[in-house]
C-alpha cells in the first residue's frame, strides 16, 4: 500500500496489517505493525526520515483486540481542524472491522472495548475556542467514542466516570473506568481517560500566563480600571473561570476507593488546581476542575478533611424529607456543590409523551427550589430517553424549572436546549 502524505501533515491514516510505505519528496519509510513499545521510536525515526520541524502526534490504536490490524494517525498538533473528521473514519473503521471479524456489535459496549484509544497531546489549544459554556453534565461519559474530549468539544461542563478500585485488595494501583466489572481493562483509568489529559491541557493553558503578580493579588488595574484575576486558566476559551464538575462514582468499598481516588488526584492538587474547602479559615478556593464523589463515596472522609477538594454529590430527593432534616444539616455548599437523584426517586406514575403532569412537575420543583435554597445546584438523570420528542419535552420542564445541570445521554441533541 503506499499513500501520499498531505502537505501539512493534517491527517494521513494508514491500514497496516503488514508493511506500510509512506512517500514524500520521494522518501520511502518501510514500518510494520506499531506496537506500544515501538511507538515512541516510530515517531521519532518517521520525525527524522521525512525531516519534519513542526510538532505532531503519533495516535496509535489497534482496532481489532487481536492487535492483527493498526491505524496509525499523523496530526499537526497546532492544527485541530480535522479532529470531527478523524473520530468520523475511526467510528466508521471500527464498525466495519467488528463486522468483518464476524463479531456482533450489540456484543461490544464502548467501555468493554479498549479501542478506540488514542493517546492525544495536551496541545489542543483551539478545542473550546469561541463555544459558548453548557451547563450539561455528560452522563456515563466514558462510554463516549472520546470520553472528556467530546463534551469538552461541545462546551460541556461535566463529566462522569465511575471507577474501580482494588489495590487494597490485589495491590493493583490502577483506578480502573466501566460501568460493571466485566467491561473493565487496563486502557481506561481514571488517569487516562481523565486525569492526566486534564493535567496536560491545564499545564498547557497556563504555562502561557506571563502575569507578573504575586499569587495573592486578586485584581490588577487596566487603563485605571480594576479588574478581577485569579492565578489560573481552566479549560473552557470563552470564560477561563469556568470549573469542570468530575463526579466519579465509586462502585468498590468507598474508604479504600477514597484512598486510591485522593491519591490519584495529587499530581492536580499540588498545583492548585482542584476546587478546595479549608475549613480551618472556612474559605473556598475555586479551582479548574470540581471533584465529586457520588455512588458508594464515604460522607464521613469528604466531612473529616480539613482542605476539602473531593465533595459530596448530596441525595436530592431526599433535602424535602422532614424526617432527616438533621441527616440533611451537613448538605451545605461547601460539602456538596452538587444534589442529584434519578427522577423515579422524586415522582410517581409514568411520564408520558408530553412530559411531567402537573403533580409530577410541581413535585420536581420543589426539590429544585430546597436544593437551590441551600445553595446547592442540581441535577436529575434518568430521564426518559425514548421517545426523543417525550426526552426534549422532559429537558424543556427542567429548564423551565432552573434546574443547574442538564443530564444528557446525548450530548449533541442536548446542547440544543441550554
Amino acid at each position: 500500500m503506499c499513500i501520499d502524505t498531505l502537505s501539512d501533515l493534517n491527517l494521513v491514516y494508514l491500514l497496516a496489517p503488514n508493511i506500510i510505505y509512506i512517500n514524500q519528496s520521494k522518501l520511502e519509510f518501510k514500518a510494520s505493525l506499531v506496537t506500544n513499545s515501538k511507538e515512541n521510536k516510530f515517531k521519532t525515526s518517521i520525525k527524522q526520515q521525512f525531516n519534519l520541524q513542526a510538532n505532531f502526534e503519533l495516535l496509535s490504536l489497534s482496532l481489532n483486540w487481536r492487535h492483527h490490524l493498526a491505524i496509525i494517525l499523523f496530526i499537526d498538533s497546532t492544527n485541530i481542524t480535522m479532529i470531527n473528521t478523524i473520530h468520523l473514519l475511526i467510528g466508521i473503521i471500527t464498525t466495519i472491522l467488528t463486522i468483518v471479524n464476524g463479531l456482533p456489535i450489540t456484543d461490544y459496549p464502548f467501555d468493554q472495548v479498549p479501542v478506540p484509544f488514542l493517546h492525544i497531546s495536551s496541545k489542543i489549544p483551539n478545542l473550546t475556542r469561541g463555544l459558548p459554556i453548557k451547563p450539561i453534565h455528560s452522563h456515563n461519559d466514558y462510554w463516549r467514542q472520546q470520553p472528556l474530549f467530546t463534551a469538552l468539544a461541545l462546551g460541556i461542563t461535566s463529566v462522569e466516570a465511575d471507577v474501580w478500585s482494588f489495590q487494597h485488595v490485589l495491590g493493583d494501583p490502577k483506578i480502573y473506568v466501566g460501568h460493571h466489572m466485566i467491561s473493565l481493562n487496563g486502557l481506561r483509568t481514571l488517569q487516562t481517560l481523565y486525569l492526566e489529559p486534564i493535567y496536560k491541557m491545564l499545564d498547557e493553558r497556563n504555562s502561557k500566563m506571563s502575569l507578573d503578580l504575586d499569587v495573592d493579588e486578586r485584581t490588577i488595574k487596566i487603563k485605571d480600571e480594576e479588574v478581577n484575576y485569579q492565578n489560573w486558566t481552566g479549560l473552557f476559551d470563552i470564560d477561563p473561570t469556568q470549573t469542570l464538575n468530575l463526579l466519579i462514582d465509586f462502585k468498590t468499598e468507598g474508604e479504600p476507593t477514597y484512598d486510591a481516588v485522593y491519591a490519584a488526584l495529587t499530581p492536580l492538587r499540588a498545583k492548585g488546581w482542584l476546587t478546595t474547602f479549608d475549613q480551618e479559615t472556612q474559605t473556598l478556593i475555586p479551582g479548574p476542575v470540581t471533584i465529586i464523589g457520588t455512588g458508594k463515596t464515604p460522607l464521613q472522609r469528604v466531612l473529616d478533611e480539613v482542605k476539602r477538594d473531593i465533595f459530596f454529590d448530596a441525595p436530592l430527593d431526599s433535602l424535602t424529607d422532614e424526617s432527616k432534616n438533621d441527616e440533611n444539616k451537613v448538605y451545605t455548599k461547601e460539602v456538596s456543590p452538587l444534589a442529584s437523584c434519578a427522577l423515579a426517586k422524586i415522582i410517581e406514575g409514568h411520564v408520558d409523551f408530553h412530559g411531567l403532569d402537573e403533580d409530577q412537575y410541581e413535585t420536581v420543583k420543589s426539590h429544585i427550589e430546597e436544593a437551590h435554597r441551600r445553595g446547592l445546584k442540581t441535577r436529575v438523570w434518568d430521564t426518559p430517553t425514548f421517545p426523543v420528542e417525550r426526552e426534549t419535552a422532559v429537558w424543556r420542564q427542567l429548564v423551565s424549572m432552573n434546574t443547574d445541570y442538564l443530564n444528557a445521554d446525548n450530548l449533541e441533541l442536548g446542547v440544543r436546549y441550554v
